[in-house]
């Protein structure tokens, strides 16, 4: 039912700080987006299909005193109504789904508490 690693997501409470360590030591080009106080930069690919893809690396800025967990793991899906009727009949409890102009969303954590989020890209469909 996975189709992809969609992206990993680090929550910091100093991100910006952060963000310049991986700048400055791994090279990587991060952008900035104001309006979610988030460093990203996305890498791209191409699928068997030759359709163009991407896996995106991000850090945010953390508003939690305590953070439970630093990061989010995101899969990205193929059939979102699928996955939750997958996991509803596994008795596992869904945040979602939500949809935003990147696709549909839905989180649930691991046994271990950690934290996944599902991405059903809908712009590849367009």
């Amino acid at each position: 039912m996975i189709q992809q690693l969609g992206g990993i997501f680090i929550t910091s409470k100093q991100a910006a700080t952060l963000a310049q360590w991986y700048i400055d030591n791994l090279k990587l080009e991060l952008c900035y987006t104001e309006s979610v106080t988030c460093w990203w930069v996305s890498f791209n690919y191409f699928n068997d299909n030759d359709s163009r893809s991407y896996t995106n690396f991000s850090i945010s800025q953390s508003n939690e005193t305590q953070p439970t967990r630093i990061f989010t793991i995101n899969f990205r899906i193929e059939n979102m109504d699928q996955m939750i009727a997958h996991l509803t009949s596994k008795n596992i409890l869904i945040d979602g789904p939500k949809t935003y102009d990147e696709g549909i969303f839905a989180w649930v954590f691991d046994a271990d508490g950690n934290k996944i989020e599902l991405w059903e890209d809908t712009k590849m469909m367009e």
